[in-house]
């Protein structure tokens, strides 16, 4: 994991915008300290704002986008999701530490 993290850490550190900066950087160390991830989301499919907390798996480049796997411990369906990086609003890391999921 920590080599595609590498690959894709500079590019989400590279943000022009000091939030998105800000942001990137909590997902990063909450990936590398097995910390839970709480992020507002603008929903792909619907264009709805959600909350939801997550324990942050890996982030791939898939094309030009970059999607965040975190499996969800909010919303109806507890699972695995794919969250498009450019559609988290905001990202706030918690001190709570998750034990990774075997899958």
């Amino acid at each position: 994991m920590n080599r595609i993290l590498n690959k894709v850490r500079s590019s989400l550190l590279a943000e022009t915008s000091l939030n998105k900066k800000r942001d990137n950087q909590e997902i990063i160390d909450c990936l590398e300290n097995k910390k839970l991830l709480v992020i507002t989301y603008r929903k792909k499919t619907t264009n709805r704002v959600i909350t939801r907390t997550v324990e942050p798996y890996e982030i791939k480049e898939v094309g030009s986008d970059k999607i965040l796997y975190a499996y969800d411990r909010t919303g109806r369906t507890r699972n695995t999701k794919t969250f498009y990086m450019n559609n988290i609003i905001s990202a706030k890391k918690q001190e709570r530490l998750f034990t990774p999921r075997v899958f």
